[in-house]
């Protein structure tokens, strides 16, 4: 599954009104930053999500 794909399934399986505000809120930032990298962290801290963070954190 996409990036993209896991963002909009974590987004549908939100209740009203948090899905209108967390949309609305991604919708922001992709206007912003239209080349940003789009990730998705599922909550779960493993060895790559903590690589991820190290990375993006460093540039």
């Amino acid at each position: 599954m996409s990036v993209e794909e896991q963002i909009k399934k974590y987004i549908a399986s939100q209740p009203e009104p948090k899905i209108s505000d967390i949309q609305a809120l991604h919708n922001i930032i992709l206007k912003l930053i239209p080349s940003c990298k789009l990730w998705f962290l599922d909550g779960k801290n493993n060895e790559k999500t903590r690589k991820g963070k190290r990375e993006w954190l460093l540039h």
